[in-house]
């Protein structure tokens, strides 16, 4: 997990330090406005796998204050998307928003490939639909498999808050035996990700946000006159959220030795 402030420094849960100014999500959120964003897939350069980021940013009184990120391996999406079949012929695949394939029914194409520059002159069909689905059209189109000798319905459509988008082939044979089912299973497939992608971002804000939440209970508490100011909030992240919980609670502790200053002058008064 990360928190970056808008000079792009970030905050890491285990208290080290990067920089995610250059980073797509980032520049997302922070100069393009977007509330929420999943990035492009992208090969991790410790641990060599593919991961993405899904990233929130962060909004205290009308102010942008940062962004929250999570890190999360590529494996679980492609996994999702290779389970989506239809028959024997009908698979779902996954391209990211600059062409590159996240996940395809042909082997050793994950990742690997890119249809926005690595297919062939025989191959143009396929490269037009990917140009849709890169420009975040919804359509549909026929292609030619020739390895397996055979034309494919292709239907695609971008996937929400996120540069990708998801498509889904069929081969014609089988398009007049289940063409009907085509509809319900690119509705399955948009139920399940859109599920994954909000189950992950709302773990992470319920997670990262509860320490300003309680931040704002005191305030409202102390604006109300009802605040007990003996009481600190346990501060659990060792970054920016941490430091404001911090600030706070020596706000509190600065508060309630002046209101016990001056009920010790009210006293001697009297």
């Amino acid at each position: 997990m990360y928190f970056c402030t808008p000079d792009g420094t970030a905050y890491r849960d285990d208290g080290t330090v990067t920089n995610f100014k250059n980073e797509e999500f980032f520049k997302a959120i922070i100069e393009d406005g977007n509330y929420e964003y999943v990035s492009n897939p992208k090969v991790d350069e410790v641990i060599k796998e593919p991961i993405f980021y899904v990233a929130h940013v962060v909004i205290v009184n009308t102010k942008k204050l940062g962004v929250f990120a999570g890190v999360y391996p590529l494996s679980g999406i492609q996994k999702i998307i290779s389970d989506i079949q239809l028959g024997e012929t009908g698979n779902a695949w996954l391209l990211a928003g600059d062409g590159t394939v996240i996940m395809y029914p042909e082997n050793g194409y994950a990742m690997k490939k890119n249809f926005l520059t690595g297919l062939g002159s025989d191959e143009a069909d396929l490269k037009e639909i990917a140009q849709n689905m890169v420009n975040r059209k919804i359509g549909s189109g026929w292609i030619k498999n020739a390895k397996e000798k055979r034309k494919e319905f292709v239907t695609y459509t971008p996937v929400h808050n996120t540069p990708w988008s998801l498509g889904f082939n069929i081969a014609e044979e089988q398009i007049y035996s289940s063409g009907h089912s085509i509809r319900k299973i690119m509705m399955i497939s948009f139920a399940i990700i859109a599920f994954a992608l909000i189950s992950i971002t709302g773990t992470l804000l319920f997670r990262l946000l509860s320490p300003l939440k309680r931040v704002e209970r005191a305030i409202n508490d102390i604006a109300s006159g009802n605040a007990n100011l003996t009481k600190r909030i346990k501060i659990s992240a060792n970054n920016e959220i941490g430091a404001i919980v911090l600030g706070f609670n020596n706000f509190t502790a600065k508060l309630q030795s002046i209101v016990s200053e001056l009920k010790k002058i009210a006293g001697n008064s009297r």
